[in-house]
């Protein structure tokens, strides 16, 4: 008997939403697109709430990227109260549905 699939794991969850989208070309500056990205696949629940995010050396060693664009995206994606994010602890996605944050 097969065993059950397993879910995806956040690198490839987020690696597959970003490798489709991110342009590093695109008029949109790396920062701007890097945020509104993830933080789309966050409202869209691509990105489920408790999923740990990739670290930011890994995030940028796959999109090409300064670890500082990744930091900054999300550090302002944790100001904004869409992940939590700790040093040695990891970043991970926060439960945005407005049933949650006011319940």
């Amino acid at each position: 008997m097969a065993s059950p699939a397993q879910p995806a794991s956040a690198p490839s969850l987020l690696s597959d939403l970003l490798l489709l989208q991110f342009r590093r070309d695109d008029s949109e500056s790396n920062n701007q697109q890097l945020y509104r990205l993830i933080r789309d696949g966050i409202l869209q629940e691509i990105l489920p709430p408790g999923l740990r995010l990739p670290s930011s050396r890994q995030l940028a060693d796959e999109l090409g990227v300064a670890r500082n664009t990744v930091l900054h995206t999300y550090e302002r994606l944790a100001a904004e109260g869409y992940v939590s994010a700790g040093v040695g602890r990891g970043t991970f996605v926060l439960d945005t549905r407005p049933d949650r944050l006011h319940g």
